[in-house]
């Protein structure tokens, strides 16, 4: 299996597993996947549920230092706690740019997972925050799933 790869989930509740049972949250079956496939993947869950883009950035330094290894991977889920309380996309977007620049100045790689605005949202709401993922994933090299509640 070679050596261990350290991934760190960081997010909401989409990452955290809220109401799941433990082993049943995204980063738990993720890691069970890689290890099937061969890849020694220890993945730390570091999601939260109901954060905001605001208070993950505000913690993010934080969780950086905590880790033993440094992760060669941050998967970053964040913004749909944002869209549902109406927060501005352009707040969602300067709090994402500001994770996705530290992370790029530790030298790891980003996985970002996208969100969309929910359909009962205002028109003008979904035409500025539906950009913002495909937007901050070229800006900064991130690697991106489209819309991460897609099948």
């Amino acid at each position: 299996m070679g050596r261990e790869r350290t991934i760190l989930a960081f997010g909401d509740s989409l990452l955290a597993g809220y109401g799941l049972r433990d082993g049943e949250s995204y980063p738990a079956k993720l890691e069970a996947a890689l290890r099937a496939r061969g890849v020694n993947a220890r993945i730390v869950n570091a999601g939260i549920s109901g954060e905001t883009t605001g208070a993950a950035l505000a913690r993010l330094s934080g969780v950086l230092a905590a880790q033993a290894d440094k992760p060669e991977l941050v998967i970053v889920s964040l913004g749909g706690n944002d869209m549902l309380q109406g927060r501005p996309p352009a707040e969602t977007r300067d709090n994402l740019a500001k994770i996705l620049g530290q992370l790029r100045a530790h030298g790891i790689r980003v996985l970002l997972l996208g969100m969309m605005a929910a359909p009962d949202l205002r028109a003008d709401y979904a035409r500025d925050f539906n950009p913002i993922y495909p937007s901050l994933a070229h800006q900064y090299g991130a690697d991106r799933v489209p819309f991460f509640l897609q099948p």
